[in-house]
């Protein structure tokens, strides 16, 4: 039963319309109190107009109320309060007007790797008629060995199509980055914005993508995705305030995954940017209007739902293919169908980890604020302001999500439930030791030290974002303050990682025991790590050794970057417009 009754009361607020039937049902408070699922009962709360009124489960009764699911429309039907459709047509009057605006640009991050770029952009070309009136391609590219490759390969798919592709390579930005007419500090924080001279990372060039690009929709891919993409029988829309979201099914090979994708899923290769335009377009509110999906609102979404006005500011599609990370210990994690999946043999497990193949689907549109996001295929709601990328390693879209969520009350991510490819070029694949590798990167610490900060107060985007910069810096201002924090922070990370470890093994009774044999060994490596007092930080791929004070540099100024990034965004806007 999805509603319980318990012998505590609980409050609930509603919006009472008349007051001395109120007055009646709230006559005796003690006994039994009907529990609404979570969602709901913060829906009602998070109303300014609610007025607190403790309701007994007699007195529901008495009215012809009865504890369930559609405990809300009765309500709503005896007039005690508004209905769904009310509440959130109200939303949707808060939000504001729906994003206007028909451009959308599509850009590619391109990296040494021409021929790999000209397929993406061929695979966007070929995708077929789209929804979007206007529709522009650009190439932001920070390749070291093959520039000339790059610019060869957009030349001859401009011939080929009839069609114009800007590229910004480092002498364009470099350009750019003059036209801005900054301040001297803030010309220096925007060269390390684009160029941190820290590889591999794509979060200089996607920071060239926010500031150099006039579409307020951004579609924005790596060059190794193809828009040959898929997508599932379809799901309502969801509210989701879990980490991960989505099915992630590994495979031993892409022959497996693209049988899997034929058989259970649609091809949806002309509706990718559409899928991703239409979510940046719309309101959460209108979204859970348009379908009833206020019914699977968590109560920290219902709530900023209604306080806030949320709005979608990035979305995610799903991907098959090559996993894109550093390691396939999220293999010895999963749980439900997707851990049944991977573990029906010995042989499938072991295959699967080595190969990298992944498949991420999700089988409805997810709205979300959680700060889990692989940036692939992006799409980014440029039309205000959005924290810049961590410019440094890897993981500079999970940074970004982290900072999203943090500073900005209204901000939504949404997951679309469309997978193109991920098909980067050679053989790529992974050693069986890599389960047990934990290396402590700088892009981790930055995290924890995010995710470290107390919730910002203040409704402002830019104040918050000023007041993460603080707490980053007040934690780097000296060696010795730099590592106590950053070392409490890895210690807790570790110890929340065995405890999540042992309660897989306990819930599965350590089976199979080819599974149970590594997630022991891990058990085994955290409980070394633990016993050390310090650990060597990691460059972002978790080789290459990065000295203490290196690492607190680079944070010091993001730390900087972070305050100072409201000013360089607004004069992008500027010249941008002109």
């Amino acid at each position: 039963m999805a509603a319980e009754i318990h012998s505590e009361y609980i409050a609930l607020p509603f919006r009472l319309r008349y007051q001395s039937y109120a007055d009646e049902l709230i006559e005796n408070t003690a006994g039994q109190m009907l529990h609404m699922p979570a969602g709901t009962a913060m829906l009602l709360s998070s109303l300014a107009q609610f007025q607190d009124r403790r309701i007994t489960l007699d007195r529901l009764r008495k009215q012809g109320l009865e504890p369930g699911l559609d405990v809300f429309e009765q309500c709503a039907a005896a007039g005690l309060i508004a209905s769904a459709r009310e509440i959130l047509e109200e939303c949707k009057i808060q939000a504001g007007a729906v994003k206007s605006g028909n451009l959308v640009s599509l850009c590619w991050l391109a990296c040494n790797r021409p021929d790999s770029l000209a397929a993406s952009i061929r695979s966007a070309l070929n995708d077929g008629p789209t929804k979007v009136r206007e529709l522009q391609f650009h190439v932001f590219d920070d390749s070291v060995a093959d520039r000339e490759g790059i610019a060869r390969a957009i030349t001859a798919i401009e011939k080929e199509y009839s069609c114009t592709i800007a590229l910004h390579d480092d002498a364009a930005k470099r350009q750019y980055l003059k036209r801005l007419n900054l301040s001297s500090e803030a010309s220096k924080l925007a060269h390390f914005a684009l160029f941190p001279n820290a590889q591999p990372s794509t979060g200089g060039n996607r920071n060239a993508v926010l500031l150099m690009t006039a579409g307020q929709k951004i579609l924005c891919l790596d060059d190794d995705i193809r828009l040959t993409c898929y997508r599932p029988h379809l799901e309502p829309p969801r509210f989701s305030s879990a980490y991960l979201t989505g099915d992630w099914y590994m495979f031993p090979s892409i022959i497996e995954i693209t049988d899997f994708l034929d058989s259970n899923c649609k091809p949806a290769h002309a509706e990718f940017v559409d899928f991703h335009s239409e979510a940046l377009q719309n309101t959460p509110a209108e979204i859970a209007l348009g379908e009833n999906s206020w019914r699977s609102l968590t109560p920290e979404l219902a709530n900023k739902l209604l306080t806030h006005s949320l709005q979608i500011r990035v979305t995610s599609s799903g991907s098959y293919g090559d996993s894109g990370l550093a390691s396939p210990a999220h293999a010895l994690f999963l749980d439900g169908e997707m851990r049944q999946h991977l573990l029906r043999d010995a042989d499938t497990y072991r295959r699967s980890i080595a190969s990298r193949q992944l498949l991420r689907m999700n089988k409805g549109l997810t709205i979300k604020r959680s700060t889990q996001l692989m940036g692939m295929s992006l799409g980014l709601d440029n039309s205000a302001l959005l924290p810049p990328f961590f410019p440094a390693f890897r993981n500079s879209d999970g940074l970004f999500a982290s900072c999203l969520v943090l500073c900005f009350p209204e901000a939504c991510l949404a997951d679309l439930p469309i997978m193109p490819g991920h098909i980067p070029p050679g053989f790529r694949q992974h050693d069986h030791k890599d389960l047990f590798e934990i290396p402590w990167r700088v892009p981790e610490i930055l995290h924890s030290l995010i995710h470290a900060c107390p919730e910002p107060l203040a409704s402002s985007g830019i104040e918050n974002m000023r007041e993460l910069a603080r707490f980053i810096q007040y934690n780097t201002v000296n060696e010795e303050v730099f590592q106590s924090c950053i070392i409490e922070q890895r210690r807790k990370a570790l110890l929340q990682q065995l405890q999540q470890l042992d309660g897989l093994l306990e819930k599965f009774y350590a089976e199979p025991n080819f599974w149970a044999e590594d997630v022991e060994k891990r058990c085994d490596r955290i409980f070394d790590l633990l016993k050390k007092e310090s650990w060597p930080i990691n460059a972002g791929d978790g080789s290459e050794v990065v000295p203490y004070v290196t690492a607190r540099e680079l944070l010091r100024k993001y730390a900087m970057l972070l305050e100072i990034w409201p000013e360089i965004y607004a004069r992008a806007t500027e010249l941008n417009s002109n």
